[in-house]
């Protein structure tokens, strides 16, 4: 339907070393909005990003569907088929050996650059211990790709010790907490569309999927 520009503005907007996060009222004209009808229009936040993407591109690797990775979709322009066939290469993090030879060795190495999570600032502090020790468990599967130290999980930083953190800021991954009775989770990331390089990931929890963890562990210990 037509936007309303009379009722369509930006909210706000943050500049970032590597990102700019832009978010903006839309109003539309509804026949049918989901609620509050007789208004006959829907308006809806909506958040923009630019993202710088790094200078040195990742090598891309090709997906198999034998495995479940997320994916980025491809088309090659340039097929001897004579049209636009269509790959998918896979969503993953850079893990550069800190000590390629060590690695080619078969021992654990640390990465130079390891997968650092932080947790969202709005926490409980009485969940935080656990979030952290649920983050960095991940390190045993990563062992098994031969990183040690691989995923680091972080309180965020106080005011006085980083004035500037945000969330937004697309230089850091966060688990983010949500106050809503809504009971599920989700874990977006922004990845180069050209690599398939995870840039960083906001993990998104609600607050109520607590009791489904709590539920599953139930049924899995006593099973």
């Amino acid at each position: 339907k037509k936007l309303d520009k009379s009722r369509t503005y930006i909210q706000s907007a943050h500049s970032y070393p590597k990102n700019i996060e832009v978010k903006h009222v839309l109003t539309y004209e509804a026949e049918e909005p989901p609620e509050r009808d007789q208004a006959g229009t829907i308006s809806m936040l909506m958040n923009q990003s630019m993202i710088l993407l790094p200078e040195d591109k990742m090598q891309p690797r090709l997906a198999d569907h034998r495995v479940g990775w997320f994916t980025t979709r491809k088309y090659d322009y340039n097929s001897q088929a004579l049209k636009a066939d269509d790959y998918e290469i896979i969503n993953r993090w850079r893990l550069v050996p800190k000590d390629i030879e060590a690695y080619k060795r078969g021992e654990l190495v640390e990465p130079v650059k390891p997968i650092v999570w932080y947790l969202d600032p709005a926490t409980p502090e009485k969940w935080r211990p656990y979030f952290r020790q649920g983050i960095e468990d991940w390190n045993v599967a990563f062992e098994a790709a031969g990183f040690k130290n691989a995923v680091i999980a972080k309180d965020p930083p106080t005011k006085e010790e980083d004035p500037e953190f945000s969330p937004e800021d697309v230089r850091y991954s966060v688990v983010r907490y949500v106050a809503s009775t809504t009971r599920n989770a989700m874990g977006p990331s922004v990845t180069d569309p050209r690599t398939g390089e995870i840039i960083e990931s906001d993990i998104i929890w609600y607050h109520n999927h607590l009791r489904s963890y709590r539920n599953r562990f139930m049924i899995e210990a006593g099973a």
